[in-house]
């Protein structure tokens, strides 16, 4: 899948093709973070932007007991344009995305693109979808037979509403024609530390609401919708839902923890970098630190833990509760408060998702991240006495990469996203090796100036 745009804030112009691994590298003030957020809504309600013409007069013969036909093969056919339209929708929808003031990014233009062998009108689907009182609506498309078929049983004097079952049939049709092809996405936004050291304070809409009661004699509804409108980026409102619902993520188990000896190269590299878990409820979540012999075991109030620990929060909820097979995880920062040792860990951490079947995107300044990944590339490629250098720095077969499945950009202010080569080598790192060596350069320069 690529994303492409034009006068997008800072970001400027540029193109993103969603790999196994997407790197996006830059000064700060390059809109990286505007970049990797829009990726995520794009991913995330793409199969909501598209309108498959679907007539009031068709749903209701469906729901009078008729069953109602939709040609796929047909559907692949205009899909070109339904994709044109569905990039529109989604540009419209930015100001409300970001809580951007109305007409902020009026000028941006964006472009979703996905190719021939990412659609999928022939596979087999089905769904059905039970609603108490109301009726059943089973969908189903049988392999290779290039249509959907949709039966509604229910009480037809009081039945669905037509928007709900509009909804219902356009997502069932795309999730139909694309598969597995939109993956699953789940964000960790920079903002993370605050979200996990705020999360009761940050439901906006609650305190909203009992704010505008609280001081107003008569109420006006329009009002109370108005206060209620989150003053927050959809990713960052995202993750402040799902910490605050963590009694109930928590009891969800991801295709990870599911299989967890299998996937126990992920397990390790995270014990190693978060050193302890994560417990509670949403009134009480705690850090327990790994017990050490000789001391006391320390269970810490989760606002009260270090800045790394609440940084690496969300992650561990997406590595335990919610990755799926397939799924996209956008970070922004990875290395966000992590000493430059545990920023070389979470590269690591980063490539064995991969090996396990998860897209990862991140946005990052940590030469430190950047140059582990180059290492882990390099594994790749035909080096001499490689199993001597894996045994020496401890790497496992789940920690290589390959050129082709990584993709890496840099945000710059003037030319927007430039595409930076991946070779044998790893990614191009002039952006890091000219800051470093000017720094060297100022050492040397400083040190001579004091001897002389």
């Amino acid at each position: 899948m690529r994303i492409s745009f034009k006068h997008f804030a800072k970001a400027s112009d540029g193109e993103i093709d969603i790999n196994k691994l997407t790197i996006i590298c830059g000064p700060n003030g390059t809109g990286k973070t505007y970049t990797s957020y829009a990726i995520y809504g794009a991913i995330k309600h793409f199969n909501e932007f598209f309108d498959y013409d679907i007539q009031d007069s068709e749903i209701n013969k469906l729901l009078e007991g008729a069953p109602l036909k939709f040609n796929i093969y047909n559907e692949a056919q205009l899909f070109e344009r339904r994709l044109i339209e569905a990039s529109r929708r989604f540009k419209r929808g930015l100001d409300e995305y970001f809580s951007a003031p109305k007409g902020f990014f009026s000028k941006a233009e964006f472009s979703l693109h996905l190719e021939a062998d990412e659609l999928h009108p022939h596979q087999e689907f089905s769904q059905t979808i039970i609603t108490k009182g109301l009726g059943t609506l089973d969908i189903e498309s049988p392999e290779n037979s290039g249509e959907i078929i949709a039966a509604y049983s229910g009480n037809t004097s009081d039945r669905l509403p037509k928007q709900f079952v509009r909804r219902v049939l356009s997502r069932a049709i795309s999730d139909c024609m694309f598969g597995n092809s939109i993956p699953e996405p789940f964000v960790v936004t920079s903002e993370r530390t605050g979200v996990a050291l705020f999360y009761k304070e940050l439901d906006v809409n609650r305190n909203a609401l009992l704010s505008h009661l609280a001081t107003t004699e008569k109420v006006n509804p329009l009002d109370i919708i108005n206060s209620m409108q989150s003053r927050y980026a959809q990713p960052i409102q995202h993750n402040i839902d799902v910490v605050r619902d963590y009694s109930s993520v928590s009891k969800q188990k991801s295709f990870i923890r599911e299989n967890r000896d299998h996937f126990g190269y992920i397990y390790e590299a995270w014990n190693e970098l978060i050193g302890g878990t994560f417990k509670g409820d949403n009134d009480s979540l705690t850090f327990n630190p790994r017990k050490q012999k000789g001391k006391p075991k320390i269970i810490v109030p989760l606002y009260i833990a270090s800045s790394s620990i609440k940084s690496l929060f969300l992650i561990d909820m997406y590595i335990n509760y919610l990755a799926q097979p397939g799924g996209l995880l956008i970070i922004d920062e990875p290395e966000l408060n992590l000493h430059p040792d545990n920023q070389v860990k979470i590269a690591r951490l980063i490539s064995r998702l991969v090996s396990a079947g998860v897209k990862v995107l991140v946005t990052t300044h940590s030469d430190y991240l950047v140059r582990e990944i180059n290492n882990l590339v390099s594994l790749g490629s035909e080096i001499e006495n490689k199993e001597g250098v894996m045994q020496r720095y401890n790497y496992q077969i789940e920690d290589i990469l390959h050129p082709k499945d990584v993709n890496a950009y840099c945000a710059t202010p003037n030319r927007g996203l430039v595409n930076m080569k991946v070779s044998e080598s790893g990614i191009d790192t002039q952006l890091f090796d000219n800051i470093i060596n000017s720094e060297n350069e100022k050492a040397q320069d400083i040190y001579y100036s004091l001897r002389g």
